[in-house]
């Protein structure tokens, strides 16, 4: 006979006696084998068949059968495993499926939440744009076979590829705004795969659920069910295609969307939660031919349906689709309601008695539940001024730590239970139980030093039933068990009637506990809300009704337990969430009566009393105004698996006043999360929450856990929540920030390390594990000196613009890379160069030293995340207990600081690749909120340099863009180097996604002016940079106290952090490596681990924790270094101020003295040179070493540096150099040299600052008045002359450059010290000349570097630094040639300068600048003097060569005069091997005398 056109949605799969909970159980803790878990689902399934079969059901569901459930099954159909699993393809197994599920030792579940308004939870898909889909689980195929063989044809179930991406999430590191349907194309390969295999079995029909299709859906949402089934089209051809839609009306649009799939042959509808579709469908239609799957049996409930009802519908229906078309259905899957009711045996008489039965009805609680009306029932003090009441009485420290309420339910108490309601053991044995398991749980918490106890609640065998078994109008069942998660069920109670309490249910236990304790014990209620939804409600009067009757049974109950001395109470709504309708429309009126419910349940009970509630297991953002309006103390709520889903609406800004806990770690799974977890997991709440209403707790209830997980878990919290108030105390005295930190060591160990490594003498683990020390021991200072702000990724392997070049893929073509995350090979060939391609150009940073590998960008360039320093490094910080800060360069600053790159118009708009930029930058943001960040800088020094307001513009455009993806982080926007312009401050101040300001309050002194005038950002932080980070003077702690505490003043107590000017890698390392400084000296002085001490002193100072004697030493070697006869010299100051008058300009203008010059030289066109310095070996520096610690005589270092002044002429003669250097052997650095011999100096042994790459220097501290007690080069030149009969250079540093180059002092104007450093040079100058030297070249390295950042600010430092030049060799003759040179740095804006230094022959760095120099003179300006723009690039190992040089010699040609062109390197050859030096110089003259060659044939 055939079968009756009948349908089931889908069916429990637990089992009658929950056979799958306990072999899955049994399987997890490891009893018994996965063939045994397999067997006892192939035997469920089986059974579930069979019934079925033979109830005469024509459709009969396969692949509802779940070991989890359905939506991880279709994660693991479609492979969209997370990275976190280590899963490496193939079907996917138990091992990865249940890690997934429920986590293991190593890495937490996935996140799970509730489906729809159930109560039945779902593990929630994470998904990226990099997500792999393959076929990776044939479940579905395989269950349909063995339905099959069993002779049952089925309908094949699987989710729906629409609503599977609408209910998954953006994985971790993925924006928040990734749009899922965007993965639509990925998925849909691997559902035609799954198709075929079904047709190929033999399947007829196949059934989607698109639950979402009930839900607000957009446009783009509906169009993506279109896009969907159409692209299955094709591969669905053959197969009857059965959309199933559930738990609410469906939409119009939605109806019209769906009923137009051609693909789709058959519909089904929820008619009893969406009664409404059956009268979309009667005005509407239905399509004609299509099949309408009538869902009029209550898959959600376990009422008996009403046939007569039912029939009347389906009688309706069959009008509109025709009677071979329609088919009797469940309304949704039946798993959600008990497995074995004799739900089509109802009968109009069991309606009938049901509605007359006095059992229903209780006149007095309908009365009660009536007089509600006309009062919100909200406790009459506001929530602020009861916790501060409660506080008082219980006495709490900061974070208590609390559990949600159950402990282990152990075998052992499971059977006591079990025998006592079977009345095998007395009420008095029972009791004894209860009490000792009571007793073990309170001993436990107060061992774990936990703060408000639970009792465990080991009487209970379920939160709704214990409840329901004690309060009149419930029902229960025996094995009416429903799955809730996993192997997690729950037996939902039966409201049959008018609800009441005739008894108190839980205050003998909770006074039984409480007295076992001195600490608070919280009295365990579940709420009405939550004993509502978690039951079978009944249907024949509105859920708010009954809601209402179980609010007053618990208001009785919470009235007793107070009466009896509870003073902390918990009615959980763990299921609030979860009833509420999935359309918007129907919210409000939900969570009226809902909060309504709750608040009548606690609105008598006195302030003291501490009301809590616990929510569970759902998205609460949409709900959390009715969560605050609930009006609880605290609240407890999950949130570990989620993502911490439920902090992001307080980063958006809600204010919540009550305490809160939300959970720290997720009960659910197996996994022990560690101390570091959960700290971190509490630090992110403190991001958003207030440290006075964090509570700490795990996600929910212990009772599925087991004691050996529960108690190091627990240990593990309370360790976390007292490691968080330890630091805490610390921060409140302590708001203290660090802008940046040395990078290369004290003792320069990764100078070393970089030098070994490039010279192929150690591996990149070697450097990487120097370099892993370093940052650990330098976080480790900064956290061990209280800093509270310590910064991470400020450390780099060459320089910081170059990590940010990397982090963004923006390689240069020349170097030849193919992607995939940027290793050493490529990073130092763009830094260094390599044997085939030169570096990128260097320049200076700012007007530092330092100098930085400029970024080379076009409209082509491509940009990908390309290096994951920033999140490696913060995680590395985070592993070893250090919460940082990352900092990264920001996206305008990195732009400026640009240039176009070759072959891109020099007016290329830098600041156009902004949007290409800035999703990488919104890539590592995502990353660094997963791993935990709360905080994150970004360096923006340009904001302090002259911007247009296009410029601006940008600032604002980009911090506008990244809003949405900083949401949740505090911004720190750091400025450095000079004050911030008026307009600057404006554009900063008014970003919304910034949260701090960073301003240098010592070079940008008048910023301080601008904020008092402007005004600042109410709710903002500022980081005062009032310690030096570019100087080694030790601060004046009570002037900065001074300046803090006028702006605390201005920004509040709470909003004012100390912070150094800038990053302290412009100082020194650690004074405390300087063993030979006078003390005299070194009280004036700190390095940078000195300048950490002072900020934290300076921040412990401003929060009333002054060091009184730390104050008082600084303050008397403050007085010591102004008053002591060291620092004054009255002649240098009298020859220095008798300057004034004169321009010391030479008397014979230029051309005629280089005639006169050529005269005397006879030098050739285009005469070659080097800019000084030769290698400096290793043999060379020993001898230096050792004649320093008098390990050698005067005489045989003298014999020695001879013999190696020697070997340089004797190279440079045979490589035929014009005019010669000596090679500087007897110097260790071209400005410590001189500072050793001029008075007014100190050195340090140890005080080495980073120049570039490894190269470092050790600047000279200029403490006083400078004079030149004797000669310093004049033996040395004169040996070096006599050596040879070519011109010799007489190599001098000049006064700009040593004071540029030095810690100078900051108590007179810099020009001051620099006039005297002049008038010491102009004597070796002259002592130069008398001695015979005829060339001397006055280096004037960093001048450039000296200028202001501000324009206007230009024109005096030039005036006085282009003087001091000048004042060193005004006083030679006309035959003397006078050479400078500068390097590394853009000179064209001062070339006016630099011709105004009036020097014979200008040497300047070039070739790594694309020779930018040479522009200026294609622009028209005039060079009269000699010129020597460097033809190769010394700081790279490359060897250029013959017509690579000669080629940038042309260029020059093309804009300057033969007769004042020269021929030289960039810069010195200290940092170079012989073997890079000897080539690149042969190279050099070859060339020269090539374009020479050629010169003279154009003559001809």
């Amino acid at each position: 006979m055939e079968k009756m056109a009948s349908h089931i949605v889908g069916y429990p799969r637990m089992g009658p006696k929950r056979e799958l909970k306990f072999a899955l159980e049994s399987f997890w803790d490891g009893k018994s084998s996965a063939e045994d878990l397999e067997k006892v689902a192939t035997d469920l399934r089986a059974s579930i068949w069979k019934q079925m079969a033979d109830a005469g059901i024509k459709y009969i569901p396969s692949n509802t059968f779940s070991y989890y459930d359905q939506v991880l099954d279709t994660s693991a159909m479609l492979g969209a495993v997370p990275e976190r699993y280590s899963w490496t393809g193939g079907e996917i197994g138990f091992s990865t499926y249940f890690s997934m599920a429920r986590g293991n030792a190593t890495v937490p579940a996935m996140e799970m939440t509730k489906w729809f308004d159930t109560n039945y939870h779902f593990i929630v898909p994470e998904l990226g744009p990099n997500t792999n889909f393959s076929y990776s689980s044939h479940k579905a195929v395989n269950e349909y076979k063995e339905a099959k063989a069993l002779g049952v044809d089925t309908v094949p179930v699987l989710v729906g590829p629409v609503s599977y991406l609408l209910l998954s999430k953006p994985a971790k590191g993925v924006e928040n705004s990734f749009a899922l349907l965007s993965l639509l194309s990925s998925i849909l390969p691997v559902y035609k795969e799954v198709i075929a295999e079904l047709k190929a079995a033999g399947a007829t029909w196949i059934q989607f659920d698109e639950p979402t299709l009930v839900l607000d859906l957009d446009s783009h949402q509906l169009a993506a069910f279109s896009a969907a089934y159409t692209e299955l089209e094709s591969a669905l051809s053959g197969l009857n295609v059965l959309i199933e839609t559930y738990f609410a009306d469906i939409p119009a649009e939605s109806y019209k969307t769906l009923t137009s799939l051609n693909s789709v042959t058959a519909y089904g509808f929820d008619l009893i939660r969406g009664a409404k579709t059956l009268d979309l469908i009667k005005s509407a239609g239905f399509p004609s031919g299509k099949y309408l799957f009538a869902g009029v049996v209550d898959g959600r409930n376990i009422w008996a349906d009403d046939l007569a009802a039912s029939l009347t519908t389906l009688e309706s229906l069959e009008a509109i689709v025709g009677k071979d078309k329609l088919v009797v259905s469940t309304s949704c899957s039946l798993m959600h309601t008990a497995v074995d009711l004799a739900y089509f045996a109802a009968n109009a008489a069991a309606q009938a008695s049901r509605r007359s039965s006095p059992r229903v009805t209780n006149e007095e609680v309908q009365k009660a539940a009536a007089a509600l009306k006309g009062s919100d029932h909200r406790r009459a003090t506001n929530v602020s001024a009861r916790l501060d009441a409660q506080q008082k009485k219980l006495n709490l420290p900061v974070l208590p730590t609390t559990t949600i309420g159950s402990f282990p339910q152990t075998v052992e108490l499971r059977r006591v239970r079990r025998e006592y309601k079977a009345k095998k053991i007395s009420e008095e044995e029972y009791i004894s139980a209860i009490k000792e398991e009571i007793s073990k749980v309170v001993k436990i918490q107060e061992e774990l030093d936990i703060d408000v106890l639970v009792h465990g609640e080991p009487e209970r065998n379920d939160m709704v039933e214990y409840f329901g078994e004690q309060l009149s109008g419930f029902a229960f069942t025996a094995n009416g068990w429903v799955q809730s998660y996993g192997s997690r069920c729950v037996k939902p109670p039966i409201i049959y009637g008018d609800v009441s309490r005739p008894n108190p249910m839980t205050v003998f236990w909770s006074k039984l506990a409480q007295s076992m304790t001195s600490r608070p014990m919280k009295g365990m209620l579940t709420g009405p809300v939550t004993i509502l939804n978690w039951s079978f409600v009944r249907n024949d009067q509105p859920r708010f009704e009954t809601c209402y009757q179980i609010a007053l049974a618990i208001k009785k109950e919470v009235e007793d337990l107070e009466a009896g001395g509870i003073q902390v109470i918990q009615i959980d709504e763990a299921a609030l969430r979860e009833g509420l309708p999935l359309r918007k429309a129907e919210h409000a009126f939900y969570l009226d009566w809902a909060v309504h419910s709750f608040r009548i349940t606690n609105c008598g009970v006195q302030d003291t009393t501490q009301i809590h509630t616990h929510m569970c297991y759902s998205n609460f953002n949409d709900i959390i105004h009715s969560i605050i309006n609930m009006d609880a103390d605290v609240i407890t709520i999950e949130n570990s698996r989620s993502d911490e889903k439920l902090l992001s609406v307080f980063r958006e800004g809600v204010k919540y006043g009550a305490g809160i806990g939300p959970g720290v770690y997720d009960i659910h799974s197996p996994r022990i999360p560690s101390t570091e977890e959960i700290a971190d997991r509490v630090n992110k709440m403190l991001a958003v929450l207030d440290t006075n209403i964090l509570w700490v707790n795990p996600d929910c209830g212990l009772k599925t856990r087991k004691y050996n997980e529960v108690k190091p878990a627990l240990a593990n919290m309370v360790s976390a929540a007292k490691l968080i108030r330890t630091q805490l105390a610390s921060a409140k005295k302590m708001a203290s920030h660090i802008v940046g930190y040395p990078r290369m060591g004290p003792k320069r160990e990764l100078k070393f390390a970089l030098e070994s490594f490039w010279d192929g003498k150690s591996s990149a683990e070697d450097l990487e594990k120097v370099a892993t020390d370093l940052r650990a021991s330098i976080w480790k200072q900064m956290a061990d000196a209280g800093i509270k702000y310590i910064p991470s990724n400020t450390f780099s392997y060459y320089d910081q613009v170059l990590d940010t070049t990397a982090m963004l893929g923006a390689v240069p073509e020349r170097y030849s890379w193919t992607g995939g995350e940027i290793g050493f090979s490529t990073y130092f060939s763009m830094a260094r160069g390599n044997a085939t391609v030169p570096a990128m150009e260097m320049t200076k940073w700012f007007d530092t030293n330092y100098h930085f590998i400029v970024p080379e960008l076009g409209p082509n360039t491509k940009f990908s995340y390309s290096s994951h320093k920033a999140v490696n490094e913060y995680k590395e910080a985070k592993a070893l207990g250090v919460d940082t800060v990352p900092v990264l360069v920001g996206p305008v600053s990195y732009l400026l600081l640009s240039k176009p790159a070759k072959g891109v118009e020099k007016s290329f708009a830098l600041l156009s690749l902004l949007s290409s930029i800035l999703p990488v930058y919104k890539e590592v943001i995502a990353e660094l909120k997963a791993a935990g960040a709360t905080w994150i800088q970004f360096d923006e020094p340009t904001l302090v340099l002259d911007l247009d307001s296009h410029q601006l513009a940008a600032f604002s455009a980009a911090y506008t863009e990244l809003e949405s993806a900083l949401s949740g982080l505090n911004v720190l926007i750091e400025t450095y180097f000079a004050d911030i312009p008026a307009e600057s401050y404006k554009t900063l101040t008014s970003l919304n996604s910034v949260t701090a300001y960073g301003f240098d309050l010592i070079r940008g002194a008048k910023t301080l002016d601008l904020i008092k005038s402007a005004g600042f950002p109410s709710g903002k932080y500022l980081f005062a940079g009032v310690v030096d980070g570019r100087n080694i003077w030790a601060d004046d702690l009570a002037a900065s106290l001074t300046t803090l505490e006028s702006l605390e003043a201005i920004v509040g107590k709470d909003k004012l952090v100390v912070s150094t000017s800038c990053s302290l890698m412009h100082t020194a390392v650690d004074l405390v490596n300087e063993t030979k400084l006078d003390n005299e000296i070194k009280s004036w002085l700190a390095f940078a681990a000195q300048k950490v001490v002072e900020v934290n002193a300076l921040a412990k100072a401003l929060a009333g924790q002054k060091d009184e004697a730390y104050f008082a030493a600084n303050a008397a070697a403050q007085a010591s270094r102004r008053s002591s006869p060291r620092v004054t010299n009255e002649e240098v100051q009298k020859a220095a101020a008798a300057l004034r008058g004169s321009d010391h300009r030479r008397a014979t203008n230029v051309s005629a003295r280089l005639d006169t010059q050529q005269k005397k030289l006879n030098l050739p066109v285009l005469p070659t040179t080097t800019i000084g310095s030769f290698p400096q070996t290793v043999e060379l520096r020993r001898v230096r070493r050792e004649y320093k610690a008098k390990k050698i005589s005067e005489d045989e270092y003298v014999s020695a540096i001879k013999e190696e002044i020697s070997k340089v002429v004797k190279i440079q003669e045979e490589l035929d150099i014009d005019v010669l250097v000596h090679g500087e052997p007897e110097r260790n650095d071209m400005v410590e040299y001189f500072g050793e011999q001029l008075s007014g100096f100190a050195f340090t042994a140890n005080g080495w600052v980073q120049s570039y790459g490894s190269r470092c220097v050790k600047p000279p501290i200029i403490y006083g008045d400078v004079s030149r007690p004797n000669a310093m080069t004049v033996f040395w030149s004169k040996m070096a002359q006599s050596m040879t009969s070519r011109p010799m250079k007489g190599m001098l540093t000049g006064p700009v450059t040593i004071l540029n180059w030095s810690f100078v002092r900051n108590d007179q104007p810099r020009f001051e010290t620099c006039y005297q450093i002049a008038l010491a040079i102009k004597k070796e100058v002259e002592d130069l000349e008398a001695g015979g030297i005829q060339v001397i070249q006055i280096d004037e390295a960093a001048l450039r570097e000296g200028l202001p950042l501000r324009k206007a600010e230009h024109a005096f430092y030039l005036d006085w630094a282009v003087h001091s030049f000048r004042i060193t060799n005004c006083g030679v003759q006309d035959t003397t040639q006078i050479h400078t040179h500068m390097c590394y740095s853009n000179f064209n804006d001062i070339i006016h300068s630099i011709i105004n230094m009036d020097a014979d022959v200008i040497t300047i760095e070039n070739s790594r600048s694309d020779e930018k120099l040479l522009s200026v003179f294609r622009e028209g300006v005039k060079y009269g003097a000699g010129i020597g723009p460097g033809v190769y690039d010394i700081h790279s190992p490359r060897i250029p060569s013959t017509e690579e040089i000669a080629d940038r010699i042309n260029k020059m040609l093309a804009v300057l005069d033969t007769n004042i062109l020269w021929v030289n390197p960039d810069c010195g050859l200290k940092t170079r091997k012989y073997t890079e030096v000897k080539p690149a110089l042969t190279n050099m003259v070859s060339a020269a005398k090539l374009i020479r060659t050629q010169l003279a044939s154009a003559k001809c």
